[in-house]
């Protein structure tokens, strides 16, 4: 998926990595680095998604943020921790992490 990048505005930013977080009070909640194609811009991002509900009433929040590099380095070495980081999944080649309750914090 591709989104707008905030530096050169081209649709060229895609998810880097994501962790997918311990369902909470939305079924899916995960933080995410972000890189543009384009500008090599790169920030961080989190979404939020929930299921609940009628079959036509799923909903989702997704927001971005520009951070320093020290900041993106230590969301990164974090990610970088997880021990099941080779987990793929999707077309494309992210990785998907899963977090237990106690990593989220």
């Amino acid at each position: 998926m591709d989104f707008k990048c905030p530096s050169c505005e081209g649709n060229s930013l895609k998810i880097d990595m994501s962790l997918e977080l311990a369902a909470g009070d939305v079924d899916e909640t995960s933080v995410q680095t972000v890189k543009c194609e384009t500008c090599q811009f790169r920030g961080i991002a989190v979404y939020h998604e929930s299921r609940r509900g009628s079959f036509d009433s799923d909903s989702f929040w997704y927001a971005g943020f520009e951070v320093s590099d020290g900041g993106l380095e230590f969301v990164l070495s974090g990610l970088r921790l997880c021990p099941d980081r080779a987990n793929k999944s999707g077309p494309d080649p992210q990785r998907r992490l899963r977090a237990d309750p106690h990593h989220a914090a």
